[in-house]
């Protein structure tokens, strides 16, 4: 069936696109929060705080900030509002299921819709990612969808692509914001922070995020994580990245540095900061590398 209808992508705020892209491709967005517990604040992030007033909170926090994803509720007050708007088809590409509750929250929420007599066609699709890799499928399905594909076939083709021609790992100065917000357990901390370890882990391809190695320099992590995007991608032609980071200017500049290097046929796309709620567990020197198949956007 073709799409002959009004239709709307809907996202993770932690799929980290631009504003610009934001506005070009019309995309909805629905937002992550922050817990601020040392000012009980709940703040919406990129919307209540920016991405940079975030960081310097998350540094100088006394109780570590936490994150949390929209209820049901609100997620039903989001499709609504779309509804509303004229929009026939929701495809609603969330953040890996595997890694926040937004998938599950959405489908709940679904069922309430439709149990409402709501009409608007909602696909809610699992990402099995983070940060731009997420957004990488968001402008994949806006160009299918775009183009007179059906619904069926825009979920074949990201299948595909997010498994086949799309890859992201990342690394981290510190294991401590990743035992501080529970991604790490405080013995794995301890040894790691002893031996100097610095962990360098990827977006597996069932959606999980899984350490692949380690290192004992951070430009050594770095390195380590452009090598294993690289290598899981099967056809090397055409291929493209994005650089996600959040307060890592040197390891930006180490990641560009190597990618020129070594595989100057990549097409450099952007360096994108990371969004608020990602860096809540990861803290300063975040550098995830998303490489995938490059399309014209």
């Amino acid at each position: 069936m073709i799409i002959m209808v009004k239709f709307c992508i809907l996202t993770d705020s932690g799929a980290d696109l631009t504003n610009e892209m934001i506005k070009k491709y019309n995309f909805k967005i629905v937002p992550f929060s922050v817990v601020l517990s040392d000012t009980d604040e709940v703040l919406k992030e990129r919307i209540e705080i920016s991405n940079e007033d975030y960081y310097n909170r998350v540094l100088t926090a006394k109780n570590h900030p936490t994150t949390a994803h929209p209820n049901p509720h609100e997620m039903l007050t989001i499709f609504k509002e779309l509804e509303n708007e004229g929009y026939q088809e929701i495809f609603y590409i969330t953040m890996a299921a595997s890694i926040t509750g937004t998938f599950s929250t959405a489908h709940l929420a679904k069922k309430i819709f439709e149990k409402e007599g709501g009409k608007a066609n909602i696909t809610i699709y699992d990402s099995f990612q983070a940060t731009i890799a997420i957004g990488i499928q968001a402008l994949k399905a806006y160009q299918l969808l775009n183009g007179g594909k059906s619904i069926e076939e825009t979920i074949q083709a990201l299948d595909y692509f997010k498994l086949k021609e799309l890859k992201s790992a990342l690394t981290v100065k510190t294991l401590r914001y990743l035992m501080k917000g529970g991604r790490v357990s405080r013995w794995k901390y301890a040894v790691g922070s002893i031996l100097g370890v610095i962990p360098t882990l990827e977006g597996t391809y069932e959606g999980k995020l899984e350490a692949f190695g380690s290192a004992r320099s951070y430009k050594d992590a770095i390195t380590k994580v452009v090598d294993r995007a690289y290598d899981e991608i099967k056809d090397k032609e055409d291929l493209a990245v994005y650089i996600s980071s959040g307060m890592a200017e040197d390891g930006v500049t180490i990641a560009k540095s190597y990618i020129k290097e070594k595989y100057p046929d990549i097409k450099f796309m952007d360096s994108l900061q990371i969004g608020s709620a990602i860096f809540t567990h990861t803290g300063p020197g975040i550098v995830a590398i998303i490489m995938f198949k490059y399309f014209d956007h």
